[in-house]
C-alpha cells in the first residue's frame, strides 16, 4: 500500500482536472469502479488550487483593468468519489512503461512530465534529420568545385559553402592582381 501522496510529476494535468491516476493511488471497489484515495491526493490537490486560484484572480484584475467582467466562478479541481460514468481504462506509459489509469484520452503517457520529453526527443530526432539531409544538399553543391584562381585551378576540398579558393596563396594572388588592374 502507497503511503506517499502523489506529486505533480506523476499525473497529467490539463488545467481543470487530472487526467491520470497512478495505479497505487486507487483501490478497485466493488462491480470493478476505481475510488482515488483521497489521502494520498490531498497535498496535489492544494496546491493545484492554489495556483488555479491564483490564476483566476490575476485574470479577473486583468478583466476588470480593461472594464470587462470575467465569466465563471472559480471552481475547485476536485476528485471523484469513485469512478462510474468513465470507466478509467489501465494502460502502460509508451516512454518509461509505468502503469497508470486514463480518465479521459490523455494520449499514452503517465506523466506531463513523460509526455513532454517524448515530444523533446521526437524533436531532437526531427531535427537530427533534418541537419543531416541539409549537411548532403550542401555538400553536393560544393562536389565538383575548382579554385577561382585562373593560374591555379585545382579542385576544391570545399568545407563552407562560400570557399572559392584552395588557399590563402591563391586569394591574395587574385586580389592582388584585382588591385593591380584597378589601378
Amino acid at each position: 500500500m502507497r503511503r506517499k501522496p502523489v506529486t505533480r510529476s506523476e499525473i497529467r494535468f490539463n488545467g481543470s482536472f487530472i487526467a491520470t491516476l497512478p495505479v497505487d493511488a486507487v483501490r478497485e471497489e466493488d462491480r470493478g469502479y476505481i475510488a482515488p484515495i483521497h489521502k494520498l491526493f490531498a497535498p496535489l490537490l492544494r496546491s493545484l488550487n492554489r495556483a488555479s486560484k491564483r490564476d483566476h484572480d490575476e485574470r479577473a484584475q486583468a478583466f476588470e483593468a480593461i472594464g470587462l467582467a470575467q465569466r465563471g466562478a472559480w471552481e475547485p479541481i476536485s476528485l471523484p468519489d469513485r469512478y462510474i460514468y468513465r470507466m478509467p481504462r489501465l494502460c502502460a506509459c509508451q516512454r518509461c512503461g509505468r502503469e497508470f489509469y486514463r480518465v479521459t484520452t490523455s494520449g499514452h503517457y503517465c506523466s506531463d512530465d513523460c509526455a513532454e520529453a517524448s515530444q523533446g526527443e521526437q524533436r531532437a530526432s526531427r531535427n537530427a534529420e533534418m541537419v543531416r539531409t541539409r549537411s548532403k544538399e550542401r555538400a553536393a553543391a560544393r562536389a565538383g568545385r575548382r579554385c577561382a584562381n585562373p593560374d591555379c585551378n585545382k579542385r576544391l576540398k570545399a568545407q563552407r559553402s562560400s570557399m572559392k579558393f584552395c588557399s590563402i596563396r591563391c586569394r591574395v594572388a587574385v586580389h592582388r592582381a584585382r588591385s593591380k588592374d584597378s589601378t
